[in-house]
This record gives C-alpha cells, sequence and structure tokens, in this order.
C-alpha cells in the first residue's frame, strides 16, 4: 500500500509499511508465534483491539529499519480490497498484491484519523475512478466521512 500511495499522492513519513492479511481468528496465534522463529523477523509485537476497536489485531514486525504493521483484515471490505487488488512482480518471482488506490482511500476513512482526511483528499484529487469511491463508500456505509473529504479535497486543489 505504500508504494502505490506514493505513486498516486504526496508521501508522508509514517516510517512504516501497513500490510493486510486473511487469516482465520483462530489462526492469528500461530501466525504471530511461527513470526517469532523466522531470520529477521524477531521481536513482533501483538496488539489485540479493544471491543469498539476497528482492528481487532496487528501485529508489528521490524524490518530493518522500519516496521510493517501487518493488520488482519477484521471484516468482508477488508478481504474484498485484497481480492481485487493489483498484482506485481518483484524481485524476479516475487508477487505481491498492491491494494487498489479506490479501496486505499476507504480504507483509511474506515480507521479516519485527521491526517487519512488529509491523505484521502489527495487520494482524491488524484486520477483515480471517483464513480467506483462512491460506490465502495456506500457499501461501507460512510458516504458522510466521503463528502467530508470531496470538500477538503476542493480545498488543498492546487
Amino acid at each position: 500500500m505504500v508504494w502505490l500511495f506514493q505513486f498516486f499522492s504526496s508521501p508522508r513519513a509514517t516510517k512504516d509499511i501497513d500490510i493486510i492479511v486473511i487469516i482465520n481468528r483462530d489462526e492469528i496465534i500461530s501466525f504471530y508465534g511461527g513470526l517469532k522463529f523466522i531470520k529477521g523477523y524477531n521481536l513482533p509485537k501483538h496488539h489485540r483491539g479493544k471491543k469498539l476497536d476497528y482492528i481487532k489485531d496487528l501485529i508489528e514486525v521490524p524490518l530493518g529499519n522500519t516496521w510493517a504493521d501487518i493488520i488482519v483484515a477484521p471484516g468482508e471490505f477488508e478481504e474484498k480490497a485484497v481480492n481485487e487488488s493489483l498484482v506485481i512482480t518483484i524481485f524476479n518471482d516475487l508477487r505481491i498484491k498492491i491494494v487498489r488506490p479506490e479501496f486505499l482511500l476507504i480504507l483509511k476513512l474506515i480507521s479516519a484519523s485527521e491526517q487519512d482526511y488529509i491523505d484521502c483528499a489527495q487520494l482524491w484529487n488524484a486520477k483515480i475512478n471517483r464513480r467506483v469511491v462512491r460506490k465502495l463508500a456506500e457499501e461501507a456505509h460512510i458516504t458522510t466521512a466521503l463528502r467530508r473529504v470531496i470538500n477538503l479535497a476542493k480545498n488543498i486543489k492546487s
């Protein structure tokens, strides 16, 4: 997601990489435990969300000079974002999925910090499919938040 966001918008220095994984809730503990034994992935931290938190499980893993936030997909929308993502090949045969910018905008709005609204406004002003974003916002029941983004995007347009 980081590369895609930087391509469509101004990057910001969060100094981490966000990764969404789809695994069953009962497999999270074994997944986390397995990370402890992989060379270079020592010191992972498992954060369990509180009752009202949207993200229930997040695993932080050190990667060189940065961190990867491995977010266990909390719902169907994140699974749809992963299933409809772009597949790219890096490092010869390594294929990874990158969330499409339209889904990225909605995913940021679901968690919606103040900085996320600014990021979303920048994405809105980029070359994205706005019709798809509107449809996704309706599916995620966040059309009010999207209206706020659209108004903010008008103010930051160059």
